[in-house]
C-alpha cells in the first residue's frame, strides 16, 4: 500500500510560483525570438569579443485598439427582415402589379437626417387600365432618437392613411361622393377573415383607407396619446395592407392626414391612370453598337446592345457585382426592337431578327466602310416606347470601300481632280497629239507636196453647135 508523502503548504506555494516564472519565462524568450532580427539571434562570434551579457532584450510592442468590453455589443444595428407574399391566384402571370408604399421616418428634416421625413414611392404612379396597384406600407412603433420626433398622434409610432385631394394644393380631403379615387373597376382584398375581409365597394375603400384599417375607436377623443383616438390613426398598426386595385382612367391626386402639420412636409403624391391597357415603357439606355468581322469580302456585321429602361444606373450587390433587371421600371418591358440606318438618319430600316426580349442583338448583310446608326425601342401592352438615344459607329472596311475612302479623303483634301479638270486635260491631250502628229506628216509623210502641189487647170469650154 503506498502512502501519500505529506508536503509542507508553503513549500508546494513556492513550487507553483517557480513553474509559474518558468512559464512566463519560455513565453518571454519565443516572443523575444519572434521581434528579434536574425542577426541577432545568430550565435556570437566568441573571437570576436566578450560574451553579451545576459538580460532583457529590446522588444517591439504595439497596441491594439481593441476595448474588449465592447465585444457582444451592437452599434447602429439596420438589419431588417421583410416577407415575400405569392402572386394571389386570381391574377394572372402576365398582369402588371405595381407597389405603392411610403418611405422616410416621423419627424421633422433635421430629425431625420440623414434619413428623409415621410413620403409616398412612386410619388408620381403611371399605371393602365389593365395594371393593378398594391398599396402597403410598414413602419415601426420606436423611432425616438431625437426628442420625440415632430409628428401627429401617440409619439414614436409611424402611421399612415390615404384621402383623396381636388387639388394638390390644398390640405383638405375630398367628399365623400367626389373621391372618384376609390371607384374602382375591380380590386382583391388580401383579408381573408375578420372585420375587414369581403368585397369592397366604393364607400368601404374610403374608409378603409382614411382611417387605416381601425378599430375600438373613441366617438369623441380628447387625447393626442390616446391609444382609442382614431382620428390620429393611434389604434392602426404600422403595417397596413390594402390589398390590390385597379383604377379607372384619371388623375388622382392623395395624401397622408396625419402627416401633414407644420412640422413635416407635406406628405402628397399622385396617380395617373392612362386610358391604354398598360403604360407605355420608358426606352431603353446604355445602347452600345460594335463592328464585327465581315462575312464575306462585301458583307459586314455590327453588335448592338442595350439595358433596360430602369438600368440607367446599375444596382451594385453586396459581392460588388452590378446587377440589372430587377427594377420596377424595367418589368414594364416585355420585348426590344432595334432599327438602323446607315443616310444619317433618313431613313431607318427594321431588324426583324432582333425582336426580343435579350438585351442584344446582331444585325447582318450590312455594307462595308459605312457608318451605321442605330436605336432601340421597348414594347408592352400598351405599344412601343420612344426611340432610344443613337449609338453610331462604322462597319469594317472591305478592299474596294477602303479605297473610295481613300478618294473622298483626298478630294476633301484638293488632291483629287474634278471630272471638268479631267474633260479639259483629256481635250488637250488629244489636241496636243494632234498637233503633233500633224508636224510629222507635214514634214515626213508629204505634207508640203501636197499642200505645195499646183491645183490643175481648168477644163476647155467649146462652143455650143
Amino acid at each position: 500500500m503506498l502512502q501519500q508523502r505529506h508536503q509542507h503548504p508553503r513549500r508546494v506555494r513556492g513550487r507553483r510560483r517557480d513553474l509559474v516564472r518558468h512559464v512566463r519565462r519560455l513565453v518571454q524568450q519565443r516572443c523575444d525570438a519572434q521581434f528579434e532580427p536574425a542577426a541577432a539571434r545568430r550565435q556570437p562570434d566568441r573571437r570576436a569579443g566578450p560574451r553579451p551579457q545576459r538580460g532583457r532584450r529590446d522588444r517591439l510592442t504595439a497596441e491594439l485598439a481593441i476595448n474588449t468590453n465592447q465585444y457582444g455589443r451592437t452599434f447602429q444595428d439596420r438589419s431588417h427582415a421583410f416577407s415575400i407574399t405569392a402572386r394571389p391566384d386570381a391574377i394572372a402571370a402576365n398582369v402588371n402589379i405595381y407597389n405603392l408604399n411610403v418611405k422616410g421616418k416621423r419627424g421633422n428634416i433635421v430629425q431625420t437626417y440623414p434619413a428623409t421625413e415621410y413620403d409616398f414611392h412612386p410619388v408620381d404612379l403611371v399605371v393602365g387600365t389593365n395594371d393593378l396597384v398594391n398599396i402597403q406600407w410598414t413602419g415601426n412603433d420606436n423611432t425616438n432618437n431625437n426628442g420625440d420626433n415632430n409628428g401627429e398622434g401617440t409619439n414614436n409610432e409611424d402611421r399612415h392613411n390615404i384621402v383623396q385631394l381636388d387639388n394638390s394644393g390644398l390640405d383638405v380631403p375630398a367628399p365623400l361622393e367626389q373621391a372618384n379615387m376609390f371607384d374602382v373597376s375591380w380590386e382583391w382584398n388580401n383579408e381573408e377573415t375578420g372585420t375587414f375581409a369581403g368585397s369592397r365597394e366604393k364607400e368601404t375603400l374610403v374608409k378603409q383607407f382614411a382611417l387605416s384599417k381601425q378599430e375600438g375607436c373613441d366617438n369623441n377623443p380628447n387625447n393626442d396619446q390616446q391609444r382609442t383616438n382614431c382620428e390620429k390613426l393611434n389604434s392602426a398598426d404600422a403595417t397596413v395592407n390594402m390589398g390590390l386595385l385597379r383604377f379607372k382612367p384619371g388623375t388622382f391626386r392623395y395624401m397622408s392626414s396625419r402627416n401633414n402639420n407644420f412640422s413635416n412636409r407635406a406628405q402628397k403624391a399622385k396617380i395617373e391612370v392612362a386610358s391604354t391597357p398598360t403604360v407605355l415603357p420608358n426606352p431603353p439606355v446604355d445602347v452600345t453598337v460594335t463592328p464585327l468581322a465581315g462575312e464575306s469580302e462585301t458583307r459586314r456585321s455590327v453588335l448592338v446592345t442595350w439595358k433596360p429602361p430602369g438600368d440607367r444606373f446599375a444596382y451594385v450587390g453586396t459581392d460588388g457585382k452590378e446587377y440589372s433587371g430587377y427594377a420596377q421600371e424595367d418589368q414594364v418591358a416585355i420585348a426590344y426592337t432595334v432599327q438602323y440606318s446607315y443616310d444619317g438618319g433618313l431613313n431607318w430600316n427594321p431588324t426583324p431578327g432582333c425582336a426580343s426580349s435579350v438585351g442584344e442583338c446582331e444585325i447582318v448583310d450590312l455594307p462595308a466602310g459605312t457608318p451605321i446608326a442605330v436605336r432601340v425601342r421597348s414594347a408592352s401592352d400598351g405599344g412601343w416606347s420612344e426611340a432610344s438615344e443613337v449609338a453610331v459607329t462604322r462597319t469594317d472596311h472591305s478592299p474596294s470601300s477602303e479605297h473610295c475612302y481613300d478618294l473622298l479623303v483626298a478630294e476633301v483634301d484638293g488632291n483629287v481632280l474634278s471630272p471638268g479638270e479631267i474633260a479639259a486635260i483629256v481635250l488637250g491631250v488629244i489636241a496636243g497629239l494632234l498637233l503633233i502628229g500633224g508636224g510629222a506628216w507635214l514634214k515626213f509623210g508629204g505634207g508640203q507636196k501636197y499642200f505645195s502641189a499646183k491645183a490643175p487647170a481648168p477644163p476647155v469650154a467649146y462652143p455650143s453647135a
